[in-house]
């Protein structure tokens, strides 16, 4: 009975731990840092199943694996060198608005030339199981 009961009380703990780690800044940051390292999958774990990514001038790129295979392409040819700011942030029960910034550069791996980044975003955000997950992403050049 005390190894069930120290057993419950692990689980709790880390439970909580989990949740209070999350937070819709915090998944900024983690998406930033995984576009910045080329890591597909901590980027994709930023996601919603149901996210959509919407893109200035293009079409919209709908569900998590469509995301998957359109930063998948995106990193085989190019390593990523940004930093993202939040200027404004409405914080909602199960629902968050990120609008920001994004600034840097792009870097081809075929002949290592670059293009700069001078972006601004909004991103929305959502709790699925306790974790604040991007729902919806757009962005466009300022």
């Amino acid at each position: 009975m005390k190894k069930f009961l120290f057993l419950l009380i692990v689980i709790a703990a880390f439970s909580c731990e989990q949740k209070q780690d999350s937070t819709p800044s915090k998944t900024l940051e983690e998406t930033i840092q995984a576009d910045n390292a080329g890591d597909l999958e901590k980027l994709i774990a930023n996601y919603a199943d149901d996210a959509i990514l919407i893109p200035a001038g293009s079409t919209d790129i709908v569900g998590k694996n469509a995301i998957r295979e359109h930063y998948r392409d995106i990193f085989s040819n190019s390593n990523f060198q940004i930093n993202a700011s939040a200027t404004e942030i409405i914080d909602g029960k199960d629902l968050t608005v990120i609008r920001g910034n994004t600034t840097g550069k792009i870097i081809s791996k075929k002949d290592s030339s670059s293009s700069a980044v001078n972006d601004k975003f909004l991103m929305l955000l959502k709790k699925q199981s306790g974790q604040w997950k991007i729902f919806r992403l757009t962005w466009s050049k300022q």
